[in-house]
């Protein structure tokens, strides 16, 4: 897994195909056959994500968005960002 600090570069992954349902988005991994679904935090983190942004301007935005502690948002967003880089959903630079 990539070192993920405030600078790292996060965007889309390109062969992703994806959908809004419900207030949900509904993603395809194209080249996998896989599905996910992302609902609350992980669909508004998709959607900051339409254009590609650092960690630190994530975490600022959700910040911006949600009550809660900075560190806790910055923890539970790693993890997510992560999980969703380990399934080839967003890439890291």
């Amino acid at each position: 897994m990539s070192d993920l600090n405030p600078q790292t570069q996060i965007a889309r992954a390109a062969n992703l195909l994806a959908t809004e349902v419900d207030g949900e988005t509904v993603l395809m991994h194209v080249e996998q056959g896989q599905y996910y679904g992302l609902a609350r935090s992980a669909h508004v983190i998709w959607e900051l994500l339409a254009e590609p942004q650092s960690f630190e301007q994530l975490c600022a935005a959700l910040q911006r968005r949600y009550a809660g502690a900075p560190e806790t948002i910055a923890a539970d967003t790693r993890r997510f960002v992560e999980q969703m880089a380990a399934e080839a959903l967003v890439t890291l630079d």
